[in-house]
């Protein structure tokens, strides 16, 4: 196979045997190999944050990496800062999600509702 080759916005260009786009819906990686295809959603949500520590029921959840699975998704979490905090992805499958972001912010409430149980 020949190596892939790109030119970047400000003139640049690489080359290499393997790409990797892990740059999301807008992903100019997708774009640069397949041309402009709209986006459509999957029905994959994420929500993500930081726990403190002391906030944690049972503390042992801050010293390393766990994954917990379900019929409908899954929530990773890890410590970060010396295990100061521990940051979660909580993804879950919903067809009724329909605003494009990254940054949108929501109430906690949202969910504990969708993981209750």
């Amino acid at each position: 196979m020949a190596p892939l080759s790109h030119i970047f916005a400000d003139g640049r260009s690489a080359e290499g045997d393997v790409v990797i786009g892990a740059d999301g819906i807008h992903s100019a990686v997708r774009d640069s190999l397949f041309g402009q295809i709209a986006p459509r959603f999957t029905g994959c949500i994420c929500w993500r944050g930081l726990v403190p520590r002391e906030a944690l029921a049972d503390p042992r959840h801050a010293e390393q990496m766990m994954a917990w699975w379900a019929p409908h998704g899954h929530v990773v979490h890890y410590p970060v800062r010396r295990g100061e905090l521990v940051n979660f992805v909580a993804h879950f499958d919903n067809d009724g999600w329909t605003e494009d972001s990254w940054t949108y912010e929501c109430d906690r409430a949202e969910l504990m509702q969708t993981y209750a149980g």
